[in-house]
């Protein structure tokens, strides 16, 4: 599965390192500045209740140079989520999925908006994610949703399914 991590602070950053470290998957990241630096010179890292993950990792300053994905996993600050919306064209193809990391479901109805054939598979702790999700449903947008924790494993397998729609 194709999969690009844009933003590798804390969230995406561990998103990124369990997906390349325990699962099939090496996940591509857009970052930029000293993030995109540390992540060539010394690809995923991430210290967990006392594990230390460490993967390879594909880093890249340019959506255009990542190419068409089948997973595009948006693990910004919320500030900075329209902005990124705007430049996802090159990472979306006919059946690419895309993932907020974060509460998203503005961003998912702002997506899938401007490009009505993408996919979106939301994953939330929150408690009040129901009633969010009940709005957005009135509104004609429906999303699945992933609860957190979610290992892995289990967020792929979700991928697969919704890929499968």
């Amino acid at each position: 599965m194709r999969i690009c991590i844009i933003g590798a602070g804390a969230i995406g950053g561990l998103i990124g390192a369990r997906l390349a470290a325990r699962t099939d998957c090496q996940p591509a990241v857009l970052a930029r500045g000293q993030t995109l630096r540390a992540l060539r010179a010394h690809g995923w890292r991430a210290d967990t209740a006392g594990e230390v993950l460490r993967a390879p990792a594909r880093a890249f300053e340019r959506a255009e140079d990542i190419g068409e994905q089948d997973l595009v996993i948006l693990a910004v600050k919320g500030p900075a989520l329209r902005d990124v919306a705007q430049g996802l064209a090159p990472l979306l193809g006919e059946h690419t999925m895309v993932m907020p990391a974060m509460n998203g479901v503005e961003l998912a109805i702002a997506i899938t908006q401007k490009y009505p054939a993408t996919k979106i598979l939301l994953i939330s702790g929150q408690t009040g994610i129901a009633d969010i999700l009940a709005d957005s449903r009135e509104r004609g947008y429906e999303f699945p949703l992933l609860a957190k924790p979610a290992h892995p494993s289990k967020v792929v397998e979700a991928l697969r399914r919704l890929k499968n729609e």
